[in-house]
């Protein structure tokens, strides 16, 4: 458009300094110069592109597209020509019940069915790579610009091979088998998009969300376990406690059983002849002792005569 605009520009510019000259007029003839310079300018700036790295240029000549692509870098080109540049670099495609995380806005997260009749809510990014030596083929027949053929290709196919895997799997075997839970995901998705120029690198498993009937199952198993393990620590503190207990009380009886050998009578003697002793050298009390028994083998009864002063 540009270098049409241009080419009219020259020829006014030619036009106008010519009208000018024949009727010797300097204002027109200067308005034919500037004008011309202008068109010059205009068709100069569109004899040239610049492609970013990781980018080609696909040569669209008044709607025919011309099948050699431009590289990245500086390329020199028919000032006609239209540049409709594709991103061939690794991109990546995210479909997520985060709002703005994913690339459609709001909630985008897959519903799938599983095996089990389980409603499942995935999020997941899927990394590509769009064919350079295919791009002209793709602007042909596909799409117009990554953004469509994001919207045509990479998203259905995504949305579509994901229900179809999620179909053979258990929700506990999502979870447990996440790996092979993508890698099937990649093979399906090459038997697809890689026939329309674009390959596969990646599937990753973002999140699984259950329903939330399922979540409060699972939170409710958790609870009852955690009071499990609960009580079964207090058990075996109980049975610990017990045992001290136990040995505590046995060490009680193997003291009062040996306390109780010791004690014969001749050694409840030898006691009370120390005691006997002791009292004999009281300055200050007088007692009196009457054995209990004829042999005096007994503890015998000792009175305090103080006792009724």
């Amino acid at each position: 458009m540009i270098a049409v605009l241009g080419i009219s520009g020259i020829i006014i510019g030619i036009i106008t300094f010519f009208v000018g000259r024949s009727q010797m007029k300097k204002e027109t003839k200067m308005a034919g110069n500037i004008i011309t310079l202008i068109g010059i300018i205009a068709i100069l700036s569109q004899s040239f592109v610049i492609i970013n790295p990781g980018e080609v240029g696909v040569q669209v000549f008044f709607g025919r597209v011309l099948d050699t692509t431009l590289r990245d870098g500086f390329n020199l080109k028919n000032p006609f020509i239209e540049i409709v540049t594709f991103e061939v670099r690794l991109q990546e495609y995210t479909l997520s019940s985060i709002p703005n995380e994913g690339d459609v806005i709001g909630d985008d997260a897959i519903k799938v069915i599983t095996r089990d009749n389980l409603e499942l809510t995935i999020d997941l990014s899927v990394w590509y790579t769009i064919n350079a030596d295919l791009v002209t083929d793709i602007y042909k027949n596909i799409a117009k610009n990554n953004i469509d053929l994001k919207a045509k290709i990479i998203r259905p196919s995504v949305r579509n091979v994901t229900r179809n895997v999620a179909t053979k799997y258990s929700f506990k075997e999502t979870i447990e088998k996440r790996e092979q839970f993508s890698q099937e995901m990649e093979f399906e998705l090459k038997e697809i998009i890689d026939t329309k120029g674009i390959t596969t690198d990646r599937v990753l498993i973002r999140k699984v969300d259950p329903p939330q009937s399922v979540k409060n199952s699972i939170e409710n198993k958790l609870v009852q376990e955690q009071n499990l393990e609960t009580k079964a620590l207090e058990l075996d503190k109980a049975a610990k406690d017990a045992e001290i207990r136990t040995v505590t009380a046995q060490g009680i009886a193997d003291a009062q059983a040996i306390i109780q050998d010791k004690l014969t009578p001749l050694y409840i003697q030898y006691e009370a002849v120390q005691a006997y002793k002791e009292l004999a050298n009281s300055n200050n009390t007088t007692f009196v002792i009457a054995p209990t028994s004829a042999t005096a083998s007994g503890m015998p009864l000792i009175l305090d005569l103080n006792q009724g002063k």
